[in-house]
């Protein structure tokens, strides 16, 4: 017999013996089974121990949490490399394996967002300004697919964006506004937060005449100083305010014009230096409540 050929015990075929694992202790010093009778034992046992394992590795990794984070920063720039080596081939097997098993990866994300969600609002509000970067950063990277995809599937994105813009109005409000501040190269920064403590704190009702969100008028979400001014500072919560809209409202009539002259057209000189103070309080309260902003 050919010392350069092995039987593994597992296949029963006669290999070379670069077809095995080291073993020191076994013959020829090489493993009993071969590389592709091993990998397949370790892939059936942990697909069969799924939940197993990955209890054991969510122990572990809390238990050693600074161990690791230790080892991340120590070998931050080597890890980078590698995973930039390797991000090609990481892609080409996710993408198998979703196409594959595309039902079951989706309802374990399902069940995940569902059982983290307070979690993961949490991070979206801490990391909002580093998550809006990365989205933008992506899709500038990626406009051609982003382009190819909606062209392929141009009914189901609208379709989308309609369901969207009927469960989420505020939310769409807010961003038509920005995309205004964006197109006159003003800032943009208004978010999802500033907009919730706003409608907050003039309890769902207009700014300016108290008329609440009902049957007769809804909210605009409104520039105080106008976009159209050379001296508006852009779509920030520092310039927004809740305006009626709807039969004889105030952003039905306020449109443009400059905030002290319609006030003083609107409501006269009393009532427009109450109201202008009572405005001028609550872009202090956003001071302290958003200094970033």
């Amino acid at each position: 017999m050919d010392i350069f050929l092995k039987r593994c015990t597992r296949c029963l075929w006669f290999k070379s013996l670069n077809a095995f694992g080291k073993n020191t202790r076994g013959k020829h010093g090489k493993n009993a089974r071969c590389f592709d009778c091993c990998r397949t034992y370790s892939t059936g046992y942990r697909e069969s121990h799924r939940e197993e394992l990955r209890a054991k590795a969510l122990a572990y990794s809390r238990t050693h949490i600074e161990k690791r984070h230790a080892y991340m920063r120590t070998h931050k720039e080597q890890r980078r490399q590698y995973l930039a080596s390797r991000r090609a081939i990481h892609n080409a097997q996710k993408r198998a394996e979703y196409k594959e098993k595309r039902e079951a990866i989706l309802q374990r994300s399902r069940e995940w967002y569902k059982n983290n969600l307070s979690k993961i609002q949490t991070y979206r509000q801490k990391h909002a300004v580093k998550r809006k970067a990365q989205a933008v950063l992506w899709a500038e990277r990626n406009k051609e697919h982003i382009r190819a995809y909606r062209i392929a599937n141009r009914d189901k994105t609208r379709a989308r964006g309609q369901a969207w813009m009927r469960n989420f109005p505020e939310r769409n409000a807010a961003r038509e506004q920005r995309r205004r501040a964006r197109k006159a190269l003003l800032p943009d920064t208004w978010t999802a937060e500033q907009l919730a403590f706003m409608l907050d704190y003039w309890q769902h009702a207009c700014a300016v005449c108290r008329n609440p969100k009902g049957l007769f008028w809804s909210l605009a979400h409104d520039h105080w100083i106008p976009i159209a001014s050379a001296d508006c500072p852009g779509t920030i919560a520092g310039n927004m305010i809740p305006l009626c809209h709807g039969d004889s409202g105030c952003n039905n009539s306020k449109h443009a014009t400059d905030p002290h002259t319609w006030l003083l057209e609107r409501f006269g000189a009393s009532k427009a230096r109450k109201i202008e103070q009572s405005i001028a309080a609550y872009f202090a309260q956003v001071a302290l409540a958003f200094p970033e902003a």
